[in-house]
C-alpha cells in the first residue's frame, strides 16, 4: 500500500455516502486514528480476566495552510460545516482515490475543532479535529478501489 508522498483525503460536504469526492490539497498533514474501546470483564469463577472488545472510535486530526488572499471554497465549506456542526464525508485514502488498489476510510465526520492561526506573513494555518458523526447512519468502512 503506497503511502507518504502518495496519501491524500478527500472531503464531501454532503456525507460519506455521495461520493462527490474534493482532494484537500491544502492539507500538509493529518491523523487518522482509531481506537476500539476495551472493558475488563471477570465472572464469579473464571480462572482469569478477560477483555471485551467494541467497537471502533475513530478521530482525524490535521492541518491545512492557505495562502491569504485565496482561502477559497475549501476553507469556506470547513468553515461552514464547523460553524453549522454538519457533517461531512470523509475519505482517507493511501493515494488517489480512483486509483485501482487505493486504500482506506469512508466515514461521516464532524468537526469537533476549527482553529485559524495568522502569523506573520501570507499564509493562514488552520489545525482541525474530526470525530465520527453519531447521528450518521453511514457505517464507516475501510475501502479498496476496485
Amino acid at each position: 500500500m503506497p503511502l507518504g508522498d502518495n496519501a491524500k483525503l478527500y472531503i464531501d460536504v454532503t456525507g460519506a455516502e455521495v461520493t462527490a469526492w474534493t482532494e484537500l490539497t491544502v492539507i500538509i498533514d493529518h491523523t487518522l486514528s482509531s481506537e476500539r474501546v476495551t472493558a475488563e470483564s471477570n465472572c464469579r469463577g473464571d480462572a482469569e480476566k478477560g477483555v471485551s472488545v467494541g467497537k471502533p472510535m475513530h478521530a482525524l486530526s490535521g492541518t491545512m495552510l492557505f495562502k491569504k488572499s485565496t482561502a477559497g471554497t475549501t476553507y469556506r465549506a470547513c468553515r461552514d460545516a464547523y460553524n453549522a456542526n454538519t457533517s461531512v464525508g470523509i475519505a482517507s485514502m493511501s493515494e488517489d482515490i480512483v486509483t485501482v488498489g487505493s486504500e482506506g476510510w469512508f466515514l461521516d465526520m464532524k468537526f469537533s475543532k476549527f482553529e485559524i492561526s495568522y502569523p506573520d506573513g501570507d499564509n493562514i494555518s488552520v489545525s482541525f479535529d474530526l470525530v465520527k458523526d453519531a447521528d450518521s447512519t453511514y457505517a464507516s468502512n475501510y475501502n479498496t478501489t476496485v
